[in-house]
This record gives structure tokens, sequence and C-alpha cells, in this order.
């Protein structure tokens, strides 16, 4: 479970560093395009045709264009690991209630196990549970039993566990 959770973890790192990379990309595609609607002093200087000035306004569309793509192959690249996270989320959240589907079938085990014993040998043992536990076995016994074991415990531990039983 821990290592599912440290997998996540990490997709989500992936995820968050593909997206700052594609906002810095965004911020340069969006500074050549400043770029391509005034040249640069020294660019002025250096165009004398028009002809000259359409090579260097071809060449900034064409790294402009590589951009692009460059930013749709991170989009995708993002949706991907999006859509892993989500999957990678079902599976976990899959796997919990499987755990804890297990676990309410065990403590109705050992409900019926308490319920058949005698209520003072039932307290004894309960006595040496922790207070979630023996709340939780409690909860899933009928009243009459449960409360018959409940006054053979130690009133301290009585108290405490008839607490839990109200949440």
């Amino acid at each position: 479970m821990k290592v599912l959770k440290r997998l996540f973890r990490i997709e989500i790192i992936v995820v968050v560093a593909l997206m700052a990379k594609l906002v810095l990309s965004g911020f340069n595609i969006y500074a050549q395009k400043k770029d391509l609607s005034s040249p640069s002093g020294e660019e002025r200087k250096n165009i004398h045709t028009e002809s000259e000035l359409l090579k260097i306004l071809k060449k900034k569309q064409i790294e402009l264009d590589k951009k692009e793509v460059e930013l749709n192959n991170l989009k995708k690249e993002i949706e991907e690991n999006i859509l892993k996270l989500t999957n990678l989320q079902k599976s976990i959240e899959n796997l919990m209630a499987y755990q804890e589907k297990l676990k309410n079938k065990k403590i109705k085990h050992l409900a019926m196990i308490y319920s058949n014993m005698p209520a003072e040998k039932a307290a004894k043992l309960m006595e040496e549970l922790e207070s979630k536990v023996v709340i939780s076995i409690l909860r899933m016994m009928d009243g009459k039993t449960a409360g018959r074991i409940l006054s053979c415990i130690t009133p301290k531990k009585a108290a405490k566990i008839s607490e839990g039983l109200t949440r």
C-alpha cells in the first residue's frame, strides 16, 4: 500500500514538472511572437529589402511552429500522465475498499466468537485489546450481549469504549 502511495506521489511530481515546463515553453513562444512583431535595432540595420524581412519572418515562423509542436507533445504527455494517475488512484481506492471489506469480515467473525463466550471471559480478553478494536467488535453485537460484556470491563476502559461507541 505504501508503495502505491509513493508511486502516486512520484507521478504527481512528474505531472507538476511537466506542467511547469509547458508553462515556461508557452512564455518563450509568447516572447518570440513579440520578437516577430518588431525586429530588434540590429535586425533593422541589416534589413535592406522586403525579401530579407520575409526570410527573417519565415525563419521565426518555423521556430514558432517547432515550439508549438513541442508544446502539443508536452500537452499530450501530461494528458497521458493524468490518465495514468487517475487509473492508479482508482486502483488504490479499490485496494483500500477491499482491505476495509476484509477487516469488517474479520471483525464480524470476532464479534460472533465473543458473543458466544461467557460475558466475564469475553470482557477479560477485551481488556487486552485496543479500544478501537473493542468498539468495532461491540458494534457488531446485539445490544444485550454487548451490554453484558461491557459491564464486566473495568470502569475506566468501559467509559472510554462507551464514548467511542457514541461516535
